[in-house]
């Protein structure tokens, strides 16, 4: 039995191809069910916007089935390229898939999540075996040391958390008033990074139905007419333009001089006058700063991103080391059980012919599993040094050995 890994990434597929593969839940079903009936019963199927994997426990053979299977399931043609990896390969795909190194967006956090949701689906559908488990924790846990030690996180590349990191620098959120103009895609993504700040969050814009949908989401939020957004324009702490107007829709002369006030502009063409910026008391935050500290960011994560591989090798190989040891577990199983078969007839034997109290048989007891277990715990650590191929001879010869009839 081994690690296999069969998909298609975005490194060599493009959006359209990486669509037409993508696994919606009922999807994954149907494959869980087809790869169970060519007897491959632990599967996980990562599929995200960036890739579209399946990560199997199974033998070789079993391994071109499951890699026809797949192409045939979404009908690819005989010129789409589909990764089939096998053994440490595989394994080193998932760690570097959990660090966010195989992201578009160098060391993203969005990965985990979405490996840890592929693991529940696949645990809930009883897909999941002892080397999948064991692989999966590891990637895992060695991303999360990743993401704590190198902090590549806190270097945001989206321009809306970009823009809030900003305001937060140039002053305390909690208790101000904030006025976000427009309610798209954008204004929604501040409200998201706005909801614990403590801020008093105003919203205007000219749909009813998006007003009522917001308000629902964020029950703090208030909403006004965007004909009526002057009066808060003046008097807002902060002033957040998210429109998809194409002009201007807050001038410098609509403005109170020497009043403190914030301005971020997140619309693209611009929804806030750039004179802001030379009015007193008026700090303006405009789309090209945002860009240019996002590719500051980026340069930033990838060099992270490079020593992330000092995290993984290490782990990788620890991982290597366990994940050769679990051919073993069945033999163990089956030696362990015959020990305690033989502790236990012998120490009926014994004490039917010798006179003894509580403590002594207590000891008896103990000596003679001791002594079975040390007896087996010898050529079990001697098998752990030998090769994989080796060690899976020796499992199988003492499983015939000491499992079956007996068991």
């Amino acid at each position: 039995m081994d690690i296999i890994m069969i998909g298609i990434s975005i490194e060599q597929a493009d959006l359209a191809l990486l669509g037409r593969v993508s696994f919606t839940d009922t999807a994954k079903l149907d494959m869980m069910n087809l790869l169970r009936e060519r007897g491959i019963e632990a599967a996980v199927i990562l599929s995200t916007c960036n890739r579209s994997e399946m990560y199997l426990s199974a033998d070789a053979q079993k391994a071109a089935e499951a890699a026809d299977l797949y192409r045939s399931f979404f009908h690819l043609p005989a010129e789409a390229q589909t990764d089939v990896l096998h053994g440490e390969a595989a394994c080193r795909r998932l760690f570097e898939v959990c660090a966010g190194l195989r992201s578009l967006v160098p060391g993203e956090d969005q990965i985990l999540a979405q490996v840890r949701e592929a693991l529940r689906f696949s645990q809930a559908l009883g897909g999941m075996d002892k080397r999948l488990h064991l692989i999966f924790s590891r990637a895992l846990s060695c991303a999360r040391t990743i993401r704590s030690e190198l902090r590549a996180g806190e270097r945001p590349l989206s321009l809306a958390a970009l823009g809030i990191q900003f305001l937060r620098q140039k002053t305390v959120l909690a208790e101000r008033s904030i006025l976000i103009l427009g309610a798209g895609k954008m204004a929604q993504l501040i409200l998201a990074y706005l909801d614990d700040s403590g801020a008093r969050v105003s919203l205007a814009c000219r749909s009813k139905a998006q007003a009522h949908a917001l308000c629902e989401a964020h029950p703090n939020l208030r909403v006004i007419s965007f004909d009526a957004r002057a009066k808060l324009v003046r008097s807002a702490d902060i002033v957040i333009g998210a429109t998809s107007a194409p002009h201007l829709v807050v001038h410098a002369a609509d403005l109170e001089a020497g009043k403190t006030q914030f301005f971020l502009d997140l619309a693209s063409p611009c929804d806030l006058d750039p004179a802001i910026a030379t009015m007193a008391g008026k700090t303006l935050i405009d789309l090209e700063t945002l860009k240019q500290a996002s590719s500051v960011n980026e340069a930033r994560r990838r060099q992270l991103m490079c020593q992330a591989s000092a995290y993984i090798e290490p782990a990788l190989q620890r991982c290597m080391q366990e994940l050769s040891l679990v051919v073993l577990d069945p033999a163990y199983a089956s030696m362990q059980e015959r020990c305690e078969q033989i502790c236990a007839q012998s120490y009926d034997f014994l004490l039917h012919r010798l006179s003894l109290d509580e403590r002594e048989r207590h000891i008896l007891r103990k000596t003679l599993r001791a002594s079975l277990f040390r007896l087996m715990q010898e050529p079990f650590q001697a098998m752990k040094q030998l090769a994989p191929q080796e060690q899976e001879s020796c499992a199988e010869m003492l499983q015939k050995l000491f499992g079956g009839e007996r068991r």
